[in-house]
């Protein structure tokens, strides 16, 4: 059993009238097979909740995009109702 740390930054810009949420990533103090489907959640003003997945393997930093929304995220949630035991750390976009 491995508890990992994510570091992660994300940022959201308008594209085509649609808004693109970005994802930087890299899970931490884990083996390098090791693999976890990550829930992330885009929440507009509305209070509208747009839910998503992801897998993050290895220790490495990945970057991915979630699918375009029709409005602009009010509040971005990795590990969305902390469906998954690990620790958090948000970073600037150009510190990873």
């Amino acid at each position: 059993n491995d508890i990992p740390t994510y570091k992660y930054a994300y940022k959201t810009e308008k594209v085509n009238g649609k808004y693109v949420t970005k994802f930087k990533v890299k899970q931490e103090n884990v083996p390098a097979d090791f693999k976890m489907l990550i829930p992330i959640a885009l929440i507009d003003d509305d209070k509208k909740v747009t839910a998503s997945r992801t897998y993050i393997t290895g220790e490495k930093t990945v970057e991915f995009e979630l699918a375009p929304t029709d409005t602009e995220p009010d509040e971005v949630i990795f590990n969305y109702l902390e469906g998954v035991l690990c620790e958090l750390d948000e970073e600037g976009w150009n510190s990873l």
